[in-house]
């Protein structure tokens, strides 16, 4: 989406609040996703976290600890446990909790969708207390991302590889912005070649 579009979306935003919200960012999810940029993940991330709402939501972290916990070939883990029990068991089971793979034997699973990932988050939602379960289980999927051998995200149906920001349109967006923070005055023209890029159109925020 770009940090850009980012600033420009939330003008938009501000705009739709004052003039159909009267002001006031609602907590719903569906009337956030009527806001411009708004996604499903966005607006459960804003009705968690800023109104403690129980939205069911998925971002990278989120996906990172299901996938590493849930999703094994032949998956028999739940069989063998709930997603509760694995995520809140007692001492007993802490040895599932860090590996279960390795001590089940299972091999993992490629391609997993956000909507079954979704299925388990809303399984083991603290409903109570959503917003300090969502922040738990971030911290708990970043820390995995430094600790587990391999991404486990790296079996998302969604993931994908970053292209080289050298030569990409990130870096020209770049150039560009620094450069009119400089002089908001330049002229196309010396915006497309200070840019590097002037054989290509300089796209929208």
């Amino acid at each position: 989406m770009g940090y850009n579009r980012r600033a420009v979306a939330l003008k938009r935003i501000a705009q739709k609040v004052v003039t159909e919200f009267y002001g006031k960012l609602p907590n719903d999810v569906e009337k956030l996703k009527s806001l411009p940029g708004v996604g499903e993940a966005t607006a459960g991330a804003v009705a968690a976290f800023a109104f403690n709402k129980p939205a069911v939501f998925v971002e990278t972290n989120i996906r990172r600890v299901f996938i590493y916990f849930f999703f094994t070939l032949f998956n028999h883990i739940n069989t063998v446990r709930s997603p509760q029990a694995i995520l809140f068991g007692p001492r007993s089971s802490n040895r599932i909790r860090q590996s279960p793979q390795k001590l089940l034997g299972f091999a993992p699973v490629y391609h997993v969708s956000d909507q079954k990932i979704l299925v388990l988050v809303d399984q083991t939602l603290d409903k109570k207390n959503p917003r300090e379960w969502y922040w738990a289980l971030m911290d708990y999927g970043a820390m995995l991302g430094r600790k587990v051998s391999g991404n486990p995200n790296k079996r998302s149906s969604n993931y994908c590889i970053q292209t080289k920001f050298e030569g990409s349109r990130r870096q020209m967006r770049g150039n560009v912005i620094r450069l009119l923070l400089t002089d908001v005055t330049q002229k196309n023209s010396n915006v497309a070649n200070t840019s590097h890029f002037s054989n290509q159109p300089i796209p929208l925020a």
